[in-house]
């Protein structure tokens, strides 16, 4: 019969007598039908990964494991759906994306298009996966689209949330000076120009390096522009309180999961960037 551990304990107990009953593990993919292809794949507000495939394809049997791991690793991503598609049963959204083999892989990214949006269009704006088929690989290439910090066992990456690319400007505040003080001026009505007292010099530096950064990464960039001001109200030792909060906020005790998790695990990791650039130029002073 079917190679399968539910048709093995139904086997099982027909021989012998026994009442055991099959528990499925938990599935983490989510399944696409023509009913609700569109209502999941081309949500505006998720990264959607699809695997078009089909129940009968070595392939796709193979890639089963691996895409589940994949599935799994994103599960407290809210911003990251990872579906599968039964081409074969379901044969409507593989012809409107071009499908002819399986397994295909793509992505939907967020914001590509809207519901009742031409079908082309959509079509047009999925990205075809073409790396290996493992689940290392594949949750590299959804860290790298979606801005998320995922390792294939699901943790967060080391690190995870910190931009390099404001390092040199948080280096200068933590130093002090004029510009992390002095207001930055707009022309008045009467042509005269005048302070804008709640924003320093140093903070429209670094607005203007986060408001070049990729759409996937304003959610950091604006906690970096988040504790730059609090540190410019309440001095650097805000960094070690904050710290402090949040370590308390992600013990066991609070039971924090998903989404929320994940952000103060990126908050924390920021206030340590900024607490290593204190310890250093300590060290050189």
């Amino acid at each position: 019969g079917e190679r399968t551990a539910e048709k093995l304990v139904e086997f099982l107990n027909t021989r012998t007598g026994l009442e055991v009953q099959y528990s499925r593990p938990a599935e983490f993919t989510t399944s696409l039908t023509d009913a609700n292809f569109e209502k999941v794949a081309y949500d505006t507000s998720r990264d959607v990964l699809v695997q078009f495939y089909a129940p009968w394809c070595g392939h796709c049997k193979r890639l089963a494991p691996e895409y589940e791991a994949v599935a799994r690793a994103f599960q407290y991503e809210d911003t990251v759906v990872v579906a599968r598609y039964d081409a074969d049963g379901h044969k409507k959204y593989s012809s409107v994306h071009g499908v002819t083999g399986y397994p295909t892989i793509k992505l939907f990214p967020r914001g590509s298009g809207e519901h009742g949006s031409a079908e082309g269009t959509l079509s047009a704006s999925s990205e075809l996966y073409t790396g290996t088929r493992d689940a290392a690989s594949i949750v590299n290439f959804l860290n790298q689209r979606a801005g998320t910090w995922r390792t294939p066992e699901g943790s967060m990456m080391q690190g995870a949330g910190v931009i390099p690319d404001l390092l040199p400007v948080i280096t200068k505040q933590m130093k002090g000076g004029a510009d992390v003080t002095r207001p930055i001026q707009l022309p008045g009505a009467n042509g005269a120009m005048n302070d804008l007292k709640s924003f320093s010099a140093i903070e429209l530096e670094a607005a203007v390096i986060v408001g070049r950064l990729p759409e996937n990464q304003l959610r950091e960039g604006s906690y970096y522009m988040r504790v730059m001001s609090r540190i410019k109200a309440y001095g650097v030792d805000w960094i070690n309180t904050e710290k402090l909060r949040i370590t308390r906020l992600l013990s066991p005790a609070y039971k924090i999961k998903n989404a929320k998790f994940t952000e103060l695990v990126i908050r924390s990791n920021i206030l340590d960037a900024f607490a290593a650039v204190g310890t250093a130029i300590a060290l050189e002073q």
